[in-house]
């Protein structure tokens, strides 16, 4: 568990910090921020979709979608326990880059914070997305795994999103994380808009709106007696 909350992260940002400064590219500590943001989002989704899976394992998901398929308290159970830990392990990490950074820069470091509280939204929004997967899926883990894996290249952390090639710029542009790094980088060069966090807030609403959709579609088919073989 220790080693999922805090030394992955860790290392993940290390390195995407070390590849930063053997490219030369300029503010390390924004691309470490940056990275914070990315692993908050990809903590969270990583961590709804176990949940969701480890109840498919044991019968609990089968239950729940056909009693009550909305039950605040249980979804709110699987999205409380991984956005708490993904917002403290990062913003702790942040608050260590700040430290070590020379700038000392207060006021990155205000929009690093306030980043990782939308990204541990956007996660729990994306992680509800994913979950569809994990109830009506071959393979639970298949769109987090993909995600989360995409998302420190595709998030623009290393570089903006205009340095990408034309093909992956909007691949990159419609997945998440990416608008709110490209706001990080915006804010911290004095180029404060609200857009990208609009963008941000459409793609986000998608991958809610797509989750909610699939749970239902998954309760429609145990309500008219397909059986839980062909949902789970």
């Amino acid at each position: 568990m220790l080693t999922t909350l805090a030394f992955v992260p860790l290392l993940e940002v290390a390195l995407l910090v070390t590849v930063a400064r053997s490219f030369a590219v300029p503010e390390a500590a924004t691309v470490a921020y940056a990275g914070f943001i990315v692993s908050a989002l990809a903590l969270v989704v990583a961590q709804v979709v176990g949940a969701v899976v480890r109840d498919r394992g044991i019968g609990v998901l089968e239950e729940t979608l056909a009693v009550s398929p909305w039950s605040a308290v249980y979804w709110g159970g699987k999205l409380l326990f991984p956005a708490a830990t993904a917002l403290v392990t990062s913003a702790l990490g942040c608050v260590v880059v700040w430290a070590v950074e020379p700038a000392h820069n207060a006021d990155l470091l205000g929009m690093a914070l306030l980043g990782i509280l939308m990204a541990v939204l956007v996660g729990c929004c994306v992680g509800l997305g994913c979950s569809v997967a994990a109830v009506a899926g071959r393979d639970p883990f298949f769109a987090a795994n993909v995600l989360t894996a995409l998302l420190p290249v595709t998030a623009g952390v290393i570089a903006p999103l205009s340095a990408y090639p034309a093909w992956l710029q909007p691949v990159s542009a419609v997945l998440p994380g990416t608008w709110l790094v490209h706001w990080l980088r915006e804010s911290g060069a004095g180029q404060f808009s609200g857009w990208p966090l609009l963008l941000e807030g459409l793609i986000t609403a998608a991958w809610a709106c797509g989750g909610v959709v699939g749970l239902r579609m998954a309760w429609g088919r145990m309500r008219s007696g397909s059986g839980s073989a062909e949902v789970l």
